[in-house]
């Protein structure tokens, strides 16, 4: 058995504890007990260079077993703690400058020292100039097609530096140090250009700062004129013929279009006549591209010319919606939903093509109104309704034609197309009126006379879905509306 005095106890504390204490001084690297020399250590570097403006802080850390203070010989660089606590000879340190509104680089000195200890830790903190750059850019005006050169001056108080990504854009020089208050004058040169005109973004940088000026040089010029009224690019929904400027200083001539709707013709250098042939089908304006090249096939580093024109859509919605193929629907619980032209059609062909019919009641209304002058009315798919047109001529003639249609409801649902023609008889002295569904005739009939004039005259909008009163309860979705003016 073994046994231990208090004295004996008290002894191997007091050792165990010794030894605990010097473990610790180990790890810190430091030693605190008396006993062992003055020592201080920093992980600071000797050197520290800051932004002018929102400069970075600067963080070290000192241990020492002896007391240490830090100084700073500028008000703008404060350390923080400045001197170690009764309580702890280890510490962070965090030292934050101001910013430099000068344009002079500044320099501080913070110095660390410990008692006791012969050498203090010196750290030089520089803190950049404020920024003081200025680019004198080069006059308006481009350089010649056949070569030349711009000047332009950078003036400032750092290290600059040029950059652009056009090749073919020399510069005297391409960086330089601080300048006078002069500055420094460079020339950017362009060669001869082959190709089109051409335009480089030049980037000066110094310090934190960065400015950007353009050059622009002369070359093949290919190009319409800008249009500033949108309306003017517009053809209308039944097509006509509208011209355009073109501005180039070389031959050229134009592309035949993809769709086979546009007809272009060069009139002359500067002027390009463009055609939509037919009628616009759809009820979304339709958009085409007409494109010119130059005349010599060997300039293939010039690209197309190329400007975008539309048509009307055929008819405006009044109760319904379009949809992204260029088709409508009409929707209705006994209330109107219908388009109508936006242009007025005479004599010739009215074709329609239909989808996703659904109509547990009510008719399918065409009317064509025109006060005074023709109109026409059509009531389809509710039997024997009537197709008729009348009115009172300018001349004061008062004129009437019905036909019963022969169309039910359930042929109404299940048509692809319908045809309405309107051609004059052979002696043009009065009209003939047709109605189809899907190529079976399903009502007829001749006017008196010929309302609409002289092939042509006269035109009149048209309506067309769920009229208010048609009682119509479902839907409907028109595909395309073709309209084909009567050729003799």
């Amino acid at each position: 058995m073994y046994s231990y005095n208090l004295k004996t106890l008290l002894r191997s504390a007091a050792a165990v504890c010794a030894a605990a204490g010097i473990m610790a001084c180990q790890e810190l690297k430091i030693d605190s007990q008396a006993e062992f020399p003055p020592k201080m250590e920093t992980d600071a570097q000797e050197s520290y260079t800051l932004l002018a403006q929102s400069p970075n802080v600067i963080t070290f850390n000192i241990s020492s077993n002896t007391p240490w203070t830090i100084k700073s010989d500028a008000q703008w660089c404060t350390p923080d703690p400045a001197m170690s606590s009764a309580s702890s000879l280890v510490a962070e340190i965090t030292v934050t400058t101001e910013d430099n509104d000068s344009e002079q680089a500044r320099t501080a000195t913070l110095t660390v020292s410990a008692e006791d200890v012969a050498e203090p830790f010196v750290i030089t903190v520089t803190q950049e100039a404020k920024d003081a750059f200025i680019l004198q850019a080069p006059e308006e005006g481009n350089i010649a097609q056949d070569g030349g050169s711009k000047l332009f001056k950078v003036i400032s108080n750092k290290s600059w530096k040029i950059t652009t990504e056009a090749i073919w854009l020399e510069f005297s020089a391409l960086e330089g140090e601080a300048t006078s208050a002069e500055g420094v004058e460079v020339t950017a040169t362009a060669k001869d250009n082959p190709g089109m005109e051409r335009t480089a973004l030049v980037t000066v940088t110094s310090g934190l700062g960065k400015k950007t000026f353009e050059v622009t040089q002369d070359g093949i010029v290919l190009r319409f004129d800008e249009v500033e009224d949108e309306s003017a690019l517009m053809f209308g929904c039944l097509g006509e013929t509208l011209q355009f400027t073109v501005n180039s200083n070389i031959a050229w001539k134009p592309v035949t279009p993809e769709s086979d709707n546009l007809i272009v013709e060069k009139v002359d250098d500067q002027t390009l006549a463009v055609t939509v042939t037919r009628a616009n089908k759809y009820f979304t304006t339709q958009y085409f591209d007409v494109s010119i090249v130059p005349e010599d096939e060997s300039l293939t580093m010039v690209d197309p010319a190329v400007l975008t024109v539309s048509q009307q859509a055929i008819a405006w919605c009044s109760g319904c919606s379009t949809n992204e193929d260029g088709s409508v629907t009409f929707v209705s619980d006994n209330s109107e939903s219908r388009v109508c032209t936006n242009a007025g059609l005479a004599t010739g062909t009215l074709l329609w093509t239909f989808r996703d019919i659904d109509l547990s009641a009510g008719l399918f209304d065409i009317n064509a109104w025109q006060s005074p002058g023709p109109t026409f009315h059509a009531w389809i798919g509710g039997g024997s309704m009537d197709m008729n047109t009348g009115g009172v001529l300018e001349s004061g003639m008062d004129f009437w034609a019905a036909s019963s249609v022969d169309a039910t409801l359930d042929d109404l649902n299940a048509m692809q197309t319908m045809k309405l023609t309107i051609f004059p008889t052979p002696d043009e002295s009065a009209l003939e009126f047709t109605l189809y569904i899907d190529d079976r005739q399903i009502g007829a009939f001749t006017t008196p006379c010929n309302p609409w004039g002289e092939m042509g005259e006269n035109p009149v909008p048209y309506y067309f879905g769920f009229a208010g009163d048609s009682g119509a309860v479902g839907t409907m979705t028109v595909t395309s509306f073709e309209y084909i003016p009567y050729e003799e």
